[in-house]
């Protein structure tokens, strides 16, 4: 049994009728605490003296109105959702009530509306004191913020768009030897640089790159120089301003390591040719390869003079892109750049794959790039075994968990169903009694009322509400047994024959709820005579739940549509499924990486990546094809090509 979630209500009803009414319906769904008050001063002594999930007033009471209550709540300053309940309808009635503050407004002989206008309420008051709470946490942030900046030992300042400082640390300070912020912040920043064409340089590359990195020049308050590192960055929090971060590091001692470097070049030397990882080193004015030290030879099995004449296209295998001294001499980063993988070829034709991490440095007065490259071969294979394996596990584990899930549902509502639908045809049978003795009284003594209705409605109405309950329990027992089929393995596995159309309709029952939660524009278009594909049913419905629900979830609101539809086409001899929506559509970018397991754009969501991974291996499986159509804007179509059987 599901626990009752605890409902801690005020109530103000002067009516013990009415009240247990409201009782008795909340009670179905809550363990109600309830305290009934009726005066004025009851209610301001009860709504202090503890805390009320929510407050229910009957809008005419003795001693106070309706009104009275909601301006009192609204007045203490809690947060506490109150619904006006009244026995008079009125839609003047109910403006004036929901502009006085009430959360809503409630006839009492439509009291079934009560719990879920409770529920509704209850979740939007915890949701405004988590964002209340968010809003704490914000400010609480920024003091962090704050601290952490004086904490850090490096110069900070936070700049806008303008360029004005906004905040700064007080190592900013310190490096540059003034007394206090102000006093830096009113200096001319031109005056800082050594060269001020340093200084337009950085903001050229903020404004075209959207970071930048410069070791400069810089002049102290006493006129001292020394050598600094800029790393700059443009920011656009959420709901903030966008503005620009600078740290400022003096780095003049390791520029003077840098001077004791050039005389330890024959070190490294030493160091180069003892490395048991392959080495290479490129000189960036001419962009080849200058030399090689023994692990490249013994790793690609060609000598070092042939290293040096023929140059990195010996053993690149870098498709589309130029060549590696290309890509690495070509950029200005003095901490390099990096390819995590990449093919590679030996001497002998053999394909090994490698990682690269490229540097550039000062040697002998020229830059160099200083290259490590590094076999991955073993490790790439055992990571994408281990992949597979992973995605393959997590599959597993989540037809293992739907179709447990799809057990217990079944089980669960196929017996009380089976008794509704029953009850009904019994219930049929004894209105249809019932009727004839009905008509003679009706003839006999005139009008009467039957359930609250007038007998001649009631004797059109009852009928088309029996066939009603029928109608209901046979739809539920067709689901269920749609649930039952979708996670029942294949007898014939791959070896079956599947209609495609059965399988759509499949898919459209399993999912009717969400079809009609996400759209009011549902179409399926199904051909005739639409021949038969060979495969394995439970397997075509998996694929066409995947894409269903993932059309309905792209959608932007329940006006947009989302369209089924099957034809056979005879140039490819294929059986063609399509399904498009009108929704948030894609890039190509995004498409390209559809099929990629465990890729998803909707991460935050709890996607797993893995629907269209699957349904792509499905499809493949069954000799077939799987192509995405989309633009950003312009929703996305996706057509499955099954070989049909002829």
């Amino acid at each position: 049994m599901d626990m009752k979630k605890n409902l801690k209500l005020l109530l103000l009803e002067d009516s013990e009728d009415d009240a247990a009414l409201l009782l008795r319906a909340l009670g179905r769904s809550f363990a109600v605490d309830a305290l009934r008050v009726e005066s004025s001063g009851e209610f301001n002594e009860a709504l202090g003296a503890r805390q009320w999930d929510i407050v229910i007033t009957d809008y005419s009471l003795p001693s106070l109105s309706g009104m009275d209550v909601v301006k009192g709540v609204r007045g203490s300053g809690q947060d506490i959702p109150v619904i006006v309940v009244s026995g008079v309808a009125g839609e003047e009635t109910a403006v004036s009530a929901m502009r006085a503050g009430a959360s809503d407004y409630i006839l009492k002989e439509n009291v079934s509306r009560l719990v879920p206008v409770v529920e509704r309420e209850l979740r939007e008051a915890a949701g405004r004191r988590l964002h209340k709470l968010a809003q704490e946490r914000l400010r609480q942030s920024e003091r962090k913020f704050g601290n952490l900046m004086e904490a850090i030992p490096f110069g900070i300042a936070v700049l806008n768009m303008n360029r004005e400082v906004v905040e700064m640390n007080s190592a900013m300070v310190d490096i540059f030897g003034y007394g206090s912020k102000e006093e830096l912040r009113n200096m001319r920043r031109e005056d800082l640089y050594l060269d001020p064409e340093d200084r337009i340089k950085l903001y050229q590359r903020l404004s075209t790159r959207g970071s930048a990195k410069l070791e400069v020049r810089m002049r102290r308050k006493d006129g001292t120089l020394f050598w600094a590192s800029l790393n700059s960055t443009i920011k656009t929090p959420e709901d903030a301003d966008t503005y620009i971060i600078i740290i400022i590091q003096d780095i003049t001692g390791r520029k003077n390591s840098e001077i004791a470097l050039l005389e330890s070049e024959e070190r490294f030397r030493q160091i180069f040719e003892q490395n048991a990882d392959a080495q290479l080193i490129m000189d960036c004015s001419v962009r080849k390869v200058i030399d090689a030290n023994p692990a490249t030879v013994r790793l690609y099995g060609y000598t070092r003079q042939e290293l040096v004449a023929g140059g990195t296209p010996l053993f690149i295998a870098r498709r589309g892109a130029e060549p590696i001294e290309e890509l690495f001499c070509g950029t200005e980063d003095p901490k390099g750049l990096s390819v995590e993988r990449m093919a590679s070829i030996r001497k002998d034709g053999g394909r090994i794959i490698v990682s690269i991490r490229g540097q550039r440095i000062r040697l002998v007065g020229s830059d160099v790039i200083y290259c490590t490259i590094r076999d991955i071969t073993d490790r790439v294979r055992l990571q994408e075994e281990s992949n597979v394996m992973q995605s393959k596990l997590i599959h597993a584990n989540k037809m293992a968990s739907i179709g447990i899930l799809s057990s217990g549902v079944a089980h669960e509502i196929n017996n009380p169903n089976n008794f509704i639908l029953s009850n009904s045809s019994m219930l049929a049978a004894v209105w249809a009694d019932a009727a004839r003795i009905l008509e003679e009284y009706y003839h006999e003594n005139g009008e009467f009322s039957l359930g609250g209705l007038p007998y001649t409605e009631a004797r059109k109405a009852a009928p088309e509400l029996i066939a009603g309950i029928s109608d209901g329990a046979r739809r539920v027992k067709d689901i269920v047994n749609g649930m039952k089929t979708i996670v029942r393995p294949d007898k014939d596995d791959m070896s079956g024959t599947v209609d495609v159309n059965q399988a759509v309709r499949a898919a459209e029952s399993l999912l009717k709820h969400q079809i009609e939660q996400y759209t009011h524009d549902w179409r399926v278009t199904l051909a005739e005579d639409l021949p038969k594909v060979r495969g394995s049913v439970q397997k075509i419905e998996q694929v066409m739940i995947n894409l269903i629900m993932n059309a309905l979830q792209a959608l932007t609101g329940n006006r947009c549509g989302v369209e089924v539809a099957t034809s056979y086409e005879r140039r490819s001899g294929c059986v063609l499924i399509k399904v498009s929506d009108e929704g948030i559509g894609m890039s190509s970018d995004v498409t390209a990486r559809l099929t990629e397991p465990f890729f998803t754009t909707r991460a935050d969501d709890g996607g797993t990546g893995l629907g269209l991974a699957i349904s792509y291996s499905i499809v493949a499986e069954h000799g077939g094809t799987i192509e995405f159509e989309s633009g950003l804007g312009k929703g996305t179509a996706v057509y499955i090509r099954l070989p049909a059987i002829l």
